[in-house]
Protein backbone atom coordinates (compact mmCIF):
# COMPACT_ATOMS: atom_id res chain seq x y z
CA UNK A 1 0.00 0.00 0.00
CA UNK A 2 2.86 2.30 0.61
CA UNK A 3 2.57 5.18 3.42
CA UNK A 4 -0.87 5.65 4.55
CA UNK A 5 -2.06 8.65 7.15
CA UNK A 6 -4.69 8.72 9.32
CA UNK A 7 -6.60 11.77 10.38
CA UNK A 8 -8.97 12.19 12.62
CA UNK A 9 -11.15 15.62 11.53
CA UNK A 10 -12.73 17.37 14.19
CA UNK A 11 -15.98 15.21 13.27
CA UNK A 12 -15.17 12.50 15.31
CA UNK A 13 -17.48 10.27 12.92
CA UNK A 14 -15.26 11.11 10.02
CA UNK A 15 -11.55 9.39 9.33
CA UNK A 16 -9.53 9.57 6.26
CA UNK A 17 -6.96 6.54 4.64
CA UNK A 18 -4.89 8.62 2.05
CA UNK A 19 -2.64 5.89 0.08
CA UNK A 20 -1.21 6.12 -3.86
CA UNK A 21 -3.15 2.89 -4.53
CA UNK A 22 -4.90 1.13 -1.40
CA UNK A 23 -6.32 3.85 1.42
CA UNK A 24 -7.72 0.41 3.64
CA UNK A 25 -6.42 -3.15 3.54
CA UNK A 26 -8.06 -5.72 5.82
CA UNK A 27 -6.91 -9.34 6.07
CA UNK A 28 -8.91 -11.27 7.75
CA UNK A 29 -8.31 -15.35 8.23
CA UNK A 30 -10.10 -18.23 10.08
CA UNK A 31 -10.05 -22.06 9.69
CA UNK A 32 -11.60 -23.24 12.53
CA UNK A 33 -15.00 -24.17 10.26
CA UNK A 34 -16.86 -21.08 11.42
CA UNK A 35 -17.98 -17.73 9.14
CA UNK A 36 -15.24 -15.49 8.61
CA UNK A 37 -16.26 -11.32 8.08
CA UNK A 38 -12.98 -9.26 6.29
CA UNK A 39 -15.48 -6.52 6.65
CA UNK A 40 -18.36 -6.00 8.94
CA UNK A 41 -20.44 -2.92 9.30
CA UNK A 42 -23.23 -1.99 11.69
CA UNK A 43 -25.62 0.87 10.68
CA UNK A 44 -28.50 2.58 13.14
CA UNK A 45 -30.69 5.70 12.17
CA UNK A 46 -34.27 6.65 12.28
CA UNK A 47 -33.48 7.94 8.76
CA UNK A 48 -32.05 6.15 6.13
CA UNK A 49 -29.55 4.17 7.48
CA UNK A 50 -26.68 3.42 5.30
CA UNK A 51 -24.64 0.24 5.81
CA UNK A 52 -21.82 1.09 3.75
CA UNK A 53 -21.31 3.88 1.52
CA UNK A 54 -18.78 4.64 -1.63
CA UNK A 55 -18.22 7.71 -3.83
CA UNK A 56 -16.38 7.34 -6.57
CA UNK A 57 -14.88 9.66 -8.83
CA UNK A 58 -12.43 9.59 -11.59
CA UNK A 59 -9.44 12.62 -11.30
CA UNK A 60 -7.14 13.56 -13.90
CA UNK A 61 -5.85 12.85 -17.11
CA UNK A 62 -4.54 9.92 -16.47
CA UNK A 63 -5.27 6.66 -18.68
CA UNK A 64 -8.73 5.68 -20.16
CA UNK A 65 -10.22 2.90 -17.85
CA UNK A 66 -13.20 2.63 -15.54
CA UNK A 67 -14.68 3.71 -11.73
CA UNK A 68 -16.50 1.26 -9.93
CA UNK A 69 -18.06 2.14 -6.66
CA UNK A 70 -17.52 -1.36 -5.15
CA UNK A 71 -15.45 -4.47 -6.56
CA UNK A 72 -16.06 -7.58 -5.48
CA UNK A 73 -13.68 -10.96 -5.82
CA UNK A 74 -14.21 -13.92 -4.56
CA UNK A 75 -12.59 -17.73 -4.19
CA UNK A 76 -15.23 -19.90 -3.21
CA UNK A 77 -13.10 -22.77 -3.86
CA UNK A 78 -14.93 -26.05 -4.02
CA UNK A 79 -18.63 -24.36 -2.57
CA UNK A 80 -20.60 -21.51 -3.60
CA UNK A 81 -19.98 -18.47 -4.32
CA UNK A 82 -21.44 -15.09 -4.45
CA UNK A 83 -19.85 -11.58 -5.53
CA UNK A 84 -22.63 -10.44 -3.36
CA UNK A 85 -25.05 -11.20 -1.24
CA UNK A 86 -28.31 -9.00 0.09
CA UNK A 87 -30.69 -9.69 2.31
CA UNK A 88 -33.05 -7.09 2.86
CA UNK A 89 -36.44 -8.04 5.63
CA UNK A 90 -38.86 -5.38 7.03
CA UNK A 91 -41.40 -4.96 9.76
CA UNK A 92 -43.96 -7.33 9.82
CA UNK A 93 -47.23 -6.04 8.64
CA UNK A 94 -45.22 -3.01 7.53
CA UNK A 95 -46.53 -1.66 4.00
CA UNK A 96 -43.09 -0.75 2.47
CA UNK A 97 -41.25 -2.06 -0.29
CA UNK A 98 -38.37 -4.24 0.14
CA UNK A 99 -35.70 -4.23 -2.26
CA UNK A 100 -32.39 -6.63 -2.69
CA UNK A 101 -30.30 -3.94 -4.58
CA UNK A 102 -31.50 -0.62 -6.29
CA UNK A 103 -29.34 0.62 -8.93
CA UNK A 104 -28.97 3.85 -10.81
CA UNK A 105 -27.40 4.83 -13.89
CA UNK A 106 -27.25 8.56 -14.78
CA UNK A 107 -25.20 9.53 -18.20
CA UNK A 108 -24.57 12.90 -18.80
CA UNK A 109 -22.28 12.11 -21.76
CA UNK A 110 -23.41 10.77 -25.21
CA UNK A 111 -22.88 6.81 -24.14
CA UNK A 112 -24.84 3.89 -22.67
CA UNK A 113 -25.93 4.04 -19.37
CA UNK A 114 -26.32 0.59 -17.52
CA UNK A 115 -28.49 0.75 -14.43
CA UNK A 116 -27.26 -3.35 -13.64
CA UNK A 117 -24.72 -5.12 -15.72
CA UNK A 118 -24.08 -8.78 -14.95
CA UNK A 119 -21.27 -11.38 -16.69
CA UNK A 120 -21.09 -14.85 -16.08
CA UNK A 121 -18.59 -17.15 -17.45
CA UNK A 122 -18.13 -21.00 -17.17
CA UNK A 123 -14.60 -22.14 -18.27
CA UNK A 124 -15.05 -25.59 -18.17
CA UNK A 125 -15.40 -27.62 -21.08
CA UNK A 126 -16.94 -30.87 -19.85
CA UNK A 127 -19.51 -29.90 -17.15
CA UNK A 128 -23.19 -29.71 -18.34
CA UNK A 129 -23.95 -27.13 -15.40
CA UNK A 130 -26.05 -23.54 -16.60
CA UNK A 131 -24.39 -20.76 -16.45
CA UNK A 132 -26.65 -17.42 -15.70
CA UNK A 133 -25.90 -14.07 -15.73
CA UNK A 134 -29.01 -12.50 -14.06
CA UNK A 135 -30.61 -15.26 -11.73
CA UNK A 136 -34.00 -14.01 -10.73
CA UNK A 137 -36.35 -15.77 -7.85
CA UNK A 138 -39.52 -14.65 -6.74
CA UNK A 139 -42.06 -16.29 -4.15
CA UNK A 140 -44.98 -15.87 -2.73
CA UNK A 141 -47.12 -17.83 -0.20
CA UNK A 142 -49.53 -19.77 -1.93
CA UNK A 143 -52.57 -18.31 0.00
CA UNK A 144 -51.26 -14.56 -1.00
CA UNK A 145 -53.59 -12.39 -3.30
CA UNK A 146 -50.52 -10.89 -4.49
CA UNK A 147 -48.38 -11.37 -7.57
CA UNK A 148 -45.05 -12.97 -7.96
CA UNK A 149 -42.53 -11.61 -10.47
CA UNK A 150 -39.32 -12.75 -11.88
CA UNK A 151 -38.26 -10.10 -13.56
CA UNK A 152 -40.07 -6.91 -14.29
CA UNK A 153 -38.57 -4.22 -16.56
CA UNK A 154 -39.90 -0.77 -17.28
CA UNK A 155 -38.61 1.64 -19.80
CA UNK A 156 -39.12 5.10 -21.51
CA UNK A 157 -37.61 6.79 -23.48
CA UNK A 158 -37.73 9.14 -26.36
CA UNK A 159 -38.46 8.98 -30.29
CA UNK A 160 -36.10 6.04 -30.84
CA UNK A 161 -37.02 2.66 -29.96
CA UNK A 162 -37.74 1.59 -25.82
CA UNK A 163 -37.20 -1.56 -25.37
CA UNK A 164 -38.28 -3.26 -21.25
CA UNK A 165 -36.41 -6.34 -22.14
CA UNK A 166 -33.91 -7.43 -24.93
CA UNK A 167 -32.53 -10.54 -25.29
CA UNK A 168 -29.95 -11.88 -27.51
CA UNK A 169 -28.13 -15.55 -27.90
CA UNK A 170 -25.06 -16.50 -29.87
CA UNK A 171 -24.48 -20.35 -30.60
CA UNK A 172 -21.37 -21.77 -30.77
CA UNK A 173 -21.42 -23.31 -34.11
CA UNK A 174 -18.81 -27.06 -34.63
CA UNK A 175 -19.03 -29.16 -37.53
CA UNK A 176 -20.40 -32.21 -36.18
CA UNK A 177 -23.09 -31.15 -33.91
CA UNK A 178 -24.12 -27.76 -35.27
CA UNK A 179 -24.98 -24.63 -33.10
CA UNK A 180 -26.74 -25.52 -29.80
CA UNK A 181 -29.78 -23.80 -30.75
CA UNK A 182 -29.46 -20.00 -28.87
CA UNK A 183 -32.52 -18.74 -27.45
CA UNK A 184 -32.93 -14.75 -27.33
CA UNK A 185 -35.43 -15.34 -24.82
CA UNK A 186 -36.82 -17.89 -23.42
CA UNK A 187 -40.19 -18.63 -21.01
CA UNK A 188 -41.76 -21.24 -19.03
CA UNK A 189 -44.70 -21.49 -17.21
CA UNK A 190 -45.87 -23.47 -14.61
CA UNK A 191 -49.28 -23.60 -12.94
CA UNK A 192 -48.37 -25.87 -10.31
CA UNK A 193 -50.39 -28.59 -8.83
CA UNK A 194 -53.32 -26.69 -8.01
CA UNK A 195 -55.84 -25.14 -9.83
CA UNK A 196 -53.89 -22.67 -11.67
CA UNK A 197 -56.39 -20.05 -13.53
CA UNK A 198 -53.89 -19.82 -16.92
CA UNK A 199 -50.62 -20.37 -17.54
CA UNK A 200 -48.23 -18.29 -19.71
CA UNK A 201 -44.78 -18.86 -20.87
CA UNK A 202 -44.37 -15.18 -22.52
CA UNK A 203 -47.61 -12.77 -22.04
CA UNK A 204 -47.60 -10.07 -24.14
CA UNK A 205 -50.37 -6.89 -23.66
CA UNK A 206 -50.52 -3.98 -26.04
CA UNK A 207 -52.55 -0.82 -25.85
CA UNK A 208 -56.32 -1.58 -27.96
CA UNK A 209 -58.47 0.67 -29.99
CA UNK A 210 -57.75 3.13 -32.32
CA UNK A 211 -53.91 2.20 -32.15
CA UNK A 212 -53.63 -0.03 -35.76
CA UNK A 213 -49.55 -0.29 -35.26
CA UNK A 214 -50.05 -1.88 -31.77
CA UNK A 215 -48.47 -5.61 -31.31
CA UNK A 216 -48.69 -7.50 -28.41
CA UNK A 217 -46.29 -9.91 -30.04
CA UNK A 218 -44.51 -9.05 -33.53
CA UNK A 219 -42.20 -11.54 -35.09
CA UNK A 220 -39.62 -10.62 -37.92
CA UNK A 221 -38.96 -14.10 -39.69
CA UNK A 222 -40.15 -17.32 -39.78
CA UNK A 223 -42.72 -18.66 -36.46
CA UNK A 224 -43.67 -22.03 -35.63
CA UNK A 225 -46.36 -22.87 -33.09
CA UNK A 226 -45.98 -26.26 -32.02
CA UNK A 227 -49.41 -26.60 -30.44
CA UNK A 228 -53.18 -24.62 -31.09
CA UNK A 229 -53.36 -21.11 -32.27
CA UNK A 230 -56.55 -19.10 -31.46
CA UNK A 231 -57.41 -15.84 -32.18
CA UNK A 232 -60.37 -13.52 -33.03
CA UNK A 233 -58.68 -13.17 -36.33
CA UNK A 234 -56.33 -13.64 -39.09
CA UNK A 235 -54.78 -11.61 -42.42
CA UNK A 236 -51.86 -11.98 -44.44
CA UNK A 237 -50.58 -8.01 -44.99
CA UNK A 238 -48.02 -7.50 -47.49
CA UNK A 239 -46.92 -4.58 -49.74
CA UNK A 240 -49.48 -3.79 -52.06
CA UNK A 241 -48.06 -5.17 -55.30
CA UNK A 242 -49.42 -2.37 -56.99
CA UNK A 243 -47.90 0.20 -55.23
CA UNK A 244 -46.32 -1.08 -52.33
CA UNK A 245 -44.26 2.08 -51.49
CA UNK A 246 -47.64 3.05 -50.35
CA UNK A 247 -50.27 0.91 -49.69
CA UNK A 248 -50.74 -2.78 -47.94
CA UNK A 249 -52.91 -5.73 -49.55
CA UNK A 250 -54.69 -7.57 -46.32
CA UNK A 251 -57.14 -10.41 -47.10
CA UNK A 252 -58.45 -12.52 -44.25
CA UNK A 253 -57.98 -15.95 -43.28
CA UNK A 254 -60.68 -18.61 -44.28
CA UNK A 255 -61.99 -20.23 -41.20
CA UNK A 256 -64.01 -23.25 -40.67
CA UNK A 257 -64.98 -25.47 -37.18
CA UNK A 258 -63.70 -28.63 -38.82
CA UNK A 259 -59.79 -29.17 -39.44
CA UNK A 260 -60.01 -28.55 -43.15
CA UNK A 261 -58.11 -28.98 -45.68
CA UNK A 262 -58.23 -27.63 -49.34
CA UNK A 263 -57.43 -28.98 -52.73
CA UNK A 264 -58.16 -27.67 -56.04
CA UNK A 265 -57.01 -27.54 -59.71
CA UNK A 266 -58.36 -27.63 -63.25
CA UNK A 267 -58.41 -30.45 -65.62
CA UNK A 268 -59.54 -31.23 -69.62
CA UNK A 269 -61.68 -34.28 -69.87
CA UNK A 270 -61.11 -36.31 -72.79
CA UNK A 271 -63.07 -36.97 -76.41
CA UNK A 272 -65.43 -39.61 -74.12
CA UNK A 273 -65.88 -36.11 -71.89
CA UNK A 274 -63.65 -38.14 -69.15
CA UNK A 275 -60.80 -37.12 -66.77
CA UNK A 276 -58.74 -38.96 -63.80
CA UNK A 277 -57.63 -35.88 -61.17
CA UNK A 278 -54.24 -36.78 -59.50
CA UNK A 279 -54.25 -36.02 -55.80
CA UNK A 280 -50.99 -35.85 -53.07
CA UNK A 281 -49.61 -39.29 -52.60
CA UNK A 282 -50.01 -38.81 -48.45
CA UNK A 283 -54.18 -37.63 -49.27
CA UNK A 284 -55.86 -40.35 -47.98
CA UNK A 285 -53.18 -40.54 -45.36
CA UNK A 286 -53.83 -37.07 -44.08
CA UNK A 287 -57.23 -36.71 -44.75
CA UNK A 288 -61.16 -37.99 -44.26
CA UNK A 289 -64.92 -37.42 -44.81
CA UNK A 290 -64.14 -35.54 -48.42
CA UNK A 291 -66.08 -33.03 -50.38
CA UNK A 292 -66.59 -32.15 -53.82
CA UNK A 293 -67.17 -28.74 -56.17
CA UNK A 294 -67.08 -28.99 -60.12
CA UNK A 295 -67.36 -25.78 -61.72
CA UNK A 296 -67.61 -25.86 -65.97
CA UNK A 297 -64.90 -23.65 -67.52
CA UNK A 298 -67.10 -23.57 -71.53
CA UNK A 299 -68.04 -20.36 -74.01
CA UNK A 300 -70.32 -22.41 -76.03
CA UNK A 301 -73.99 -22.11 -76.62
CA UNK A 302 -74.64 -25.37 -74.71
CA UNK A 303 -75.80 -26.58 -71.37
CA UNK A 304 -72.53 -28.67 -70.33
CA UNK A 305 -73.09 -30.63 -67.00
CA UNK A 306 -70.30 -32.25 -65.17
CA UNK A 307 -70.33 -35.05 -61.82
CA UNK A 308 -67.81 -36.83 -60.05
CA UNK A 309 -68.09 -40.17 -61.44
CA UNK A 310 -65.86 -42.26 -58.60
CA UNK A 311 -65.17 -40.68 -55.61
CA UNK A 312 -61.32 -41.08 -53.48
CA UNK A 313 -59.45 -43.84 -53.94
CA UNK A 314 -55.89 -44.41 -54.01
CA UNK A 315 -55.77 -40.75 -53.85
CA UNK A 316 -57.53 -40.05 -57.44
CA UNK A 317 -60.97 -39.51 -58.27
CA UNK A 318 -63.00 -39.00 -61.65
CA UNK A 319 -65.28 -37.07 -63.02
CA UNK A 320 -67.17 -37.34 -66.40
CA UNK A 321 -68.72 -34.49 -68.43
CA UNK A 322 -71.78 -34.31 -70.70
CA UNK A 323 -69.35 -32.99 -73.61
CA UNK A 324 -66.06 -33.97 -74.54
CA UNK A 325 -62.93 -32.14 -74.29
CA UNK A 326 -64.60 -29.28 -71.46
CA UNK A 327 -62.18 -27.56 -69.15
CA UNK A 328 -63.31 -28.33 -65.65
CA UNK A 329 -62.21 -26.39 -62.33
CA UNK A 330 -62.43 -28.85 -59.20
CA UNK A 331 -62.35 -28.54 -55.65
CA UNK A 332 -61.58 -31.30 -52.80
CA UNK A 333 -61.77 -30.48 -49.52
CA UNK A 334 -61.09 -33.36 -46.57
CA UNK A 335 -60.95 -33.09 -42.51
CA UNK A 336 -57.34 -33.96 -41.24
CA UNK A 337 -57.14 -37.24 -39.48
CA UNK A 338 -53.10 -37.09 -38.60
CA UNK A 339 -52.41 -38.22 -35.22
CA UNK A 340 -52.23 -34.59 -33.92
CA UNK A 341 -55.48 -33.38 -35.09
CA UNK A 342 -57.24 -36.86 -33.53
CA UNK A 343 -55.82 -35.76 -30.27
CA UNK A 344 -57.06 -32.14 -30.76
CA UNK A 345 -60.18 -31.87 -32.58
CA UNK A 346 -61.63 -28.08 -32.43
CA UNK A 347 -64.70 -27.72 -30.54
CA UNK A 348 -67.11 -24.66 -32.64
CA UNK A 349 -69.00 -24.03 -29.21
CA UNK A 350 -67.22 -24.35 -25.70
CA UNK A 351 -68.84 -23.23 -22.31
CA UNK A 352 -66.92 -20.82 -20.53
CA UNK A 353 -65.12 -21.53 -17.46
CA UNK A 354 -67.12 -20.77 -14.02
CA UNK A 355 -64.40 -18.12 -13.14
CA UNK A 356 -64.79 -17.03 -16.98
CA UNK A 357 -68.55 -16.50 -16.83
CA UNK A 358 -69.18 -12.75 -16.85
CA UNK A 359 -65.75 -11.80 -18.68
CA UNK A 360 -65.04 -11.26 -22.63
CA UNK A 361 -62.52 -11.58 -24.66
CA UNK A 362 -63.32 -8.21 -26.19
CA UNK A 363 -65.45 -5.98 -23.57
CA UNK A 364 -65.70 -3.11 -25.06
CA UNK A 365 -67.71 -4.59 -28.26
CA UNK A 366 -70.03 -5.36 -26.25
CA UNK A 367 -70.80 -1.81 -24.38
CA UNK A 368 -68.70 -3.32 -21.36
CA UNK A 369 -65.58 -1.85 -18.87
CA UNK A 370 -62.25 -2.62 -19.80
CA UNK A 371 -62.46 -4.60 -16.19
CA UNK A 372 -64.76 -6.92 -17.79
CA UNK A 373 -61.98 -8.56 -19.95
CA UNK A 374 -60.79 -11.69 -19.06
CA UNK A 375 -56.96 -10.67 -18.64
CA UNK A 376 -57.41 -7.34 -17.32
CA UNK A 377 -56.00 -7.88 -13.95
CA UNK A 378 -52.84 -9.89 -15.91
CA UNK A 379 -51.59 -6.88 -18.09
CA UNK A 380 -48.68 -5.40 -16.25
CA UNK A 381 -49.61 -1.73 -16.99
CA UNK A 382 -47.26 0.73 -15.44
CA UNK A 383 -49.13 2.22 -12.50
CA UNK A 384 -48.97 6.20 -11.38
CA UNK A 385 -45.88 6.90 -8.97
CA UNK A 386 -47.58 6.85 -5.59
CA UNK A 387 -46.71 10.01 -3.57
CA UNK A 388 -44.46 7.93 -1.68
CA UNK A 389 -42.59 6.89 -4.47
CA UNK A 390 -42.18 10.32 -5.70
CA UNK A 391 -40.93 11.47 -1.90
CA UNK A 392 -38.46 8.54 -2.49
CA UNK A 393 -37.59 9.64 -5.90
CA UNK A 394 -36.59 12.91 -4.41
CA UNK A 395 -35.00 12.00 -1.52
CA UNK A 396 -32.78 9.88 -3.25
CA UNK A 397 -32.27 13.05 -5.30
CA UNK A 398 -31.09 15.15 -2.47
CA UNK A 399 -28.90 12.27 -1.16
CA UNK A 400 -26.90 11.94 -4.32
CA UNK A 401 -26.42 15.41 -4.01
CA UNK A 402 -25.55 15.47 -0.51
CA UNK A 403 -22.90 12.59 -1.35
CA UNK A 404 -21.51 14.25 -4.23
CA UNK A 405 -21.08 17.84 -1.78
CA UNK A 406 -19.99 15.07 1.12
CA UNK A 407 -17.22 13.57 -1.77
CA UNK A 408 -15.72 17.34 -2.59
CA UNK A 409 -15.61 17.88 1.09
CA UNK A 410 -13.89 14.31 1.62
CA UNK A 411 -11.34 15.05 -1.52
CA UNK A 412 -10.46 18.41 -0.24
CA UNK A 413 -9.56 17.20 3.16
CA UNK A 414 -7.88 14.15 1.86
CA UNK A 415 -5.73 16.79 -0.30
CA UNK A 416 -5.02 18.76 2.82
CA UNK A 417 -3.56 15.47 4.66
CA UNK A 418 -1.51 14.68 1.84
CA UNK A 419 0.16 18.07 1.41
CA UNK A 420 0.49 17.20 5.54
CA UNK A 421 2.15 14.46 5.26
CA UNK A 422 4.63 15.52 2.43
CA UNK A 423 5.22 18.55 4.48
CA UNK A 424 6.33 16.03 7.49
CA UNK A 425 8.09 13.88 4.94
CA UNK A 426 10.41 16.44 4.20
CA UNK A 427 10.77 17.77 7.65
CA UNK A 428 11.70 14.18 8.28
CA UNK A 429 13.89 12.69 5.43
CA UNK A 430 14.50 9.04 7.55
CA UNK A 431 10.52 8.53 6.55
CA UNK A 432 8.36 5.85 8.72
CA UNK A 433 4.86 6.01 10.08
Amino acid sequence: MGNYISTSLSNAELSILSSRDTAAYFVSNNLNGTSNNGVMVESYSDYSPTGIFSNTNFEGTGNSSYSYGIINLVNGGSQDAYGAYNSVVNSTGSNSFVSGGINYATQNGTGDAYGSQNSATSISTTTSATVFGSYNDAYAPSNSTGRSIGVYSYASGGDETVIGVSGFAQGNYDLTNGTNNPRGIFGDADGGSGNSDYTYSIYGAAPTGGFYNNYSGYFEGNTHINGTLSKAGGTFKIDHPQDPANKYLVHSFVESPDMMNVYNGNIVTDASGNAVNELPAYFQAENKDFKYQLTVIDNSNDFVMAKVSSEVNNNTFSIKTSKPNVKVSWQVTGVRQDAWANANRVEAEVEKADREKGKYLHPELFGQDASKGLHHSERMTPKPQSAKEQQRIAENKEAMAAAQKRGEELRKQKAAAEQKAKANQQNNPLGGR
